[in-house]
């Protein structure tokens, strides 16, 4: 019995502490002044957030480095090359490989935004043909590698330098669209399908031309309108 009248001591005063320094709020280390009171004269201060990777991706801490000259590399001692410490921010990267399914939903997309743009669609295809050997029987893969649910979780093949910056462009843009409309600075997904106020295939317009959602454009204040901001969208300063 006095075990646990101990432990629930320590759980109350525990609690008392947490809800203490939660209603306490934040003051300048220099002046004292209550942050965020108008009563005191002090000025607002923003809550501080730190950056999160997107979907897929983990942190890669950055570092420096010697490029050139080191003796495992210049083996026949030609002091060609100059010596100088190189920097690498931190960036982060995908745990994993560009999958088959990763690139389908891609083309998917593409198909159901832009029905009619062929060519669009075929500039994303990835070559197959890159299975084709002289010396090996690789037809299976050439034919079924891409589609095949058995491939699914295996890395896209064939895909150019242009094709990759295409995508990641793409998926950026899904990314940021995602967010916006569930935080709901833009209209909801359900709104926007004709599940609530929104019309069914509702898009953001930006001046006459309708187009799916662009990050750039977003940032240029240049796609709003009706049916497009949602309920918690911030007021833009720019004209």
């Amino acid at each position: 019995m006095k075990v646990l009248f101990t432990k629930t001591a320590i759980v109350l005063v525990g609690l008392g502490t947490m809800m203490s320094s939660c209603s306490k709020r934040q003051q300048s280390d220099k002046t004292g002044i209550t942050y965020n009171d108008k009563k005191t004269g002090g000025y607002q201060k923003f809550r501080q957030t730190h950056p999160t990777p997107g979907p897929g991706l983990i942190p890669i801490e950055g570092g420096t480095f010697v490029m050139g000259g080191s003796a495992d590399q210049d083996v026949t001692y030609d002091y060609n090359n100059v010596r100088r410490r190189v920097t690498v921010p931190s960036f982060y990267m995908d745990e994993t490989e560009v999958a088959n399914q990763d690139w389908l939903d891609y083309l998917h997309w593409i198909n159901v935004t832009y029905p009619q743009d062929h060519e669009l669609y075929y500039d994303a295809l990835p070559d197959t043909l890159v299975w084709r050997n002289a010396l090996a029987y690789n037809e299976p893969y050439v034919d079924n590698y891409l589609r095949h649910p058995a491939y699914q979780d295996y890395p896209v093949v064939g895909v150019t330098w242009d094709q990759a910056q295409d995508y990641c462009v793409w998926r950026t843009d899904r990314v940021n669209e995602n967010i916006l409309r569930e935080r709901g600075n833009l209209v909801s997904w359900n709104d926007l399908s004709g599940g609530g106020k929104g019309k069914k295939g509702q898009t953001a317009t930006t001046g006459t031309t309708s187009q799916p959602f662009n990050t750039d454009i977003y940032l240029n204040g240049q796609f709003k309108g009706t049916g497009i901001d949602g309920k918690k969208n911030a007021a833009r300063s720019k004209p």
